[in-house]
């Protein structure tokens, strides 16, 4: 480089109507919005809290059903076999609680009118009213719409 040389500017400086000031504004703006769009890459995806994706209403009828389970394991295991997928009922006689679940037309409606009348086959067991909607909401639970996979009653 001689004396004659005009001196080096920065690069974009040199074109008409740019000063110094607005190429530095326009790399730090550049900057700013990578940074951005860096961040908003690595950001977790939204979504809702676990507890939060559940309505009330669907978090209501997930605790009925866990006190009719805890229900029928108390009063009704001896004779049925409550589990879904779970070996024969201890009674032959007595269906699973997955059958009657996936019994055509089974709705858990027709439970509450099918657990508040009385049944030939039953012992005189009385559910408590007030739990007869739990355990019907459980039992609703075993329904897969297919016949009782390990085929028990």
């Amino acid at each position: 480089m001689t004396k004659s040389d005009p001196p080096m500017k920065r690069a974009g400086a040199s074109r008409p109507g740019r000063t110094r000031s607005a190429v530095t504004a326009r790399r730090r703006f550049a900057a700013l919005l990578c940074l951005c769009l860096a961040g908003a890459a690595c950001a977790p995806a939204p979504g809702p809290a676990p507890d939060a994706a559940a309505s009330p209403l669907q978090r209501r009828a997930t605790d009925e059903a866990a006190a009719g389970r805890s229900y029928a394991q108390a009063h009704c295991a001896s004779c049925h076999a409550i589990l879904a997928g779970a070996a024969p009922s201890p009674n032959l006689k007595a269906p699973s609680f997955a059958a009657v679940a996936n019994t055509h037309g089974m709705t858990r409606t027709a439970l509450n009118v099918w657990l508040h009348t009385s049944h030939p086959t039953m012992p005189n067991l009385i559910i408590d009213p007030d739990r007869i909607g739990d355990v019907s909401a459980y039992i609703a639970t075993l329904k897969t719409n297919e016949p009782d996979p390990a085929g028990t009653r």
